[in-house]
């Protein structure tokens, strides 16, 4: 019986032995890019780049699904929410269609505004997003709970 016990006993120092010998890796992983291959340390490919971290500065372009909010000034004030539609344009006022995929906010004002130009004296507009639903990731595996999220704002997935 008290073999059993220091067998018991042995084995479990050894498995947690193992496992903390696995934390501290000292194995390599190669690279390789074209015909250049290059050597990374187990430790250093784990690492985040502080980069990543880092909110993205450029503007938002709109896809298809987003909602966005225009108002209208002038004689005819009105606001109205539009969606991008999966063809990539926005069904806003008289125009029969106006191409916003992968436009910024501004540009998408200054295209309303000049595509509005045919039936307005100088049209005012603003252009503002209220919903972002062309962004997404998918999260598949065996997790807790995979599927397709959406990106709400502005962020990276590591």
């Amino acid at each position: 019986m008290r073999i059993r016990t220091i067998l018991k006993q042995s084995a479990v120092m050894v498995m947690a032995l193992s496992m903390l010998g696995g934390c501290r890796s000292t194995s390599r992983l190669e690279l390789s890019r074209g015909n250049s291959v290059k050597t990374v340390s187990a430790t250093d490919a784990n690492r985040i780049k502080p980069e990543w971290l880092k909110p993205p500065t450029d503007p938002y372009r709109l896809g298809p699904g987003d909602r966005i909010e225009i108002e209208l000034f002038g004689k005819s004030a009105r606001r109205e929410t539009a969606f991008v539609c999966p063809d990539g344009k926005i069904y806003f006022d008289l125009p029969s269609g106006i191409d916003v995929w992968a436009l910024t906010l501004q540009e998408t004002k200054e295209r309303i505004e000049r595509e509005l130009a045919a039936y307005y004296t100088h049209p005012q507009v603003t252009v503002t997003l209220r919903e972002v639903r062309s962004k997404c990731i998918w999260v598949l595996g065996r997790l807790n709970r995979p599927g397709i999220y959406p990106l709400t704002g502005p962020m990276r997935v590591l």
